[in-house]
């Protein structure tokens, strides 16, 4: 006997499919195959038919989320697609079109709806985590090419919790295509020293509030391109933004409205402030001597101690120079002068002189 196969669309336009499906079920298992798990907290068996209907919602908007990051990919590859950015907005309004059916059928067709049975909901993927963030290095020619969402307008798990306007991603790209600002060059932890490639392409996507980047990696840094590629543990990515730079909301702090990002970093993904994404305020003088846990992931990402090295030597030899300037500023300053007031010295006293007796003796004679 054939076994009858329930698509996550038929369930999500018809939710008597499921139901139909889910009838006679001997051992944990349908007629149909379809495997069901009695969840915690669910007290009839509707609510077991829920439950099953939410996990196959749940992995549909799984799917689809994987069949876009490849096409996603596939674009970025192409030597065909000229306007990337245009076949990037149409893809993602496809996607979000996509999801948002599945789960609108999912709150009405099949009913994933309030008590015990909210936190199934809450199992499915929301729009902003429809990327994992990180970095992609593939062939090119001749060359490495590197591509990285790698920044977006959610709040990141600093303390207090920060976040980059919309608005503030969209002025970026506009001034960097502009040439107003260089393309960010790509860093290893944000250390300078590290440069090993640079960015060429830079999109912001309103539909899912995500910035990315690509670009070619530096000749002579292939070693590192590799490293990174091989590297067994998760890697995410990070920009880098001056202070000077930076403007905020005035009635909240917290939210950054303009900002000019220098460098976009591979790091560790448990460094990320951001759970997708991450970004650091960089300071005019940063550390002087590397880290053990840093130059440990610089090792794994391609760099010689010796090149670690010459780049601590650089380090240290920029802060001195930032040090020297900040003293020569503070010994520039001049003290307010003061007018000189005329100080009158004290008159000397004199100690009057008395004749001695032969004196007055000798002037007695003479008269």
């Amino acid at each position: 006997m054939e076994e009858t196969v329930i698509t996550a669309e038929e369930v999500a336009l018809d939710s008597s499919v499921l139901g139909e499906a889910t009838k006679d079920k001997p051992n944990g298992k349908d007629k149909h195959g379809i495997v069901y798990i009695v969840p915690y907290g669910a007290i009839s068996f509707e609510d077991v038919e829920e439950y099953t209907k939410s996990q196959i919602v749940g992995d549909r908007v799984q799917e689809l989320t994987r069949i876009y990051q490849d096409l996603v990919w596939n674009i970025m590859f192409s030597d065909e697609i000229e306007e990337k950015t245009s076949a990037m907005t149409a893809l993602t309004k496809e996607f979000n079109s996509r999801v948002n059916d599945v789960i609108a059928a999912g709150d009405g067709g099949v009913g994933i709806v309030g008590g015990v049975l909210q936190f199934f909901k809450d199992k499915l993927p929301k729009k902003k985590e429809a990327h994992e963030s990180g970095l992609m290095i593939w062939k090119e020619g001749n060359r490495y090419r590197w591509m990285s969402i790698y920044t977006n307008k959610f709040r990141d798990e600093d303390s207090p919790p920060e976040i980059l306007a919309e608005a503030g991603h969209e002025q970026f790209v506009k001034e960097v295509d502009g040439g107003i600002h260089p393309y960010p060059e790509l860093w290893h932890w944000h250390t300078p020293g590290t440069r090993w490639g640079v960015s060429d392409m830079m999109h912001f996507d309103k539909e899912t509030g995500f910035m990315v980047a690509s670009g070619m990696v530096d000749i002579g840094h292939e070693a590192e391109a590799e490293a990174i590629m091989a590297m067994d543990e998760p890697i995410k990515t990070s920009h880098g933004m001056p202070e000077e730079f930076i403007k905020r909301e005035d009635e909240d702090k917290t939210i950054i409205t303009n900002y000019v990002s220098r460098e976009i970093s591979d790091l560790p993904a448990r460094y990320a402030a951001n759970q997708l994404t991450g970004f650091r305020i960089l300071k005019e003088v940063e550390e002087k001597m590397i880290p053990e846990e840093k130059k440990a992931y610089l090792r794994k990402a391609g760099l010689t101690d010796e090149k670690i090295g010459e780049i601590e030597l650089e380090m240290d030899a920029k802060a001195k120079e930032a040090e020297g300037l900040e003293f020569k500023e503070a010994d520039a300053v001049e003290e307010p002068t003061e007018t000189p007031v005329k100080v009158e010295e004290p008159g000397v006293e004199e100690v009057p002189v008395y004749a001695t007796r032969e004196e007055v003796a000798a002037a007695l004679t003479e008269t």
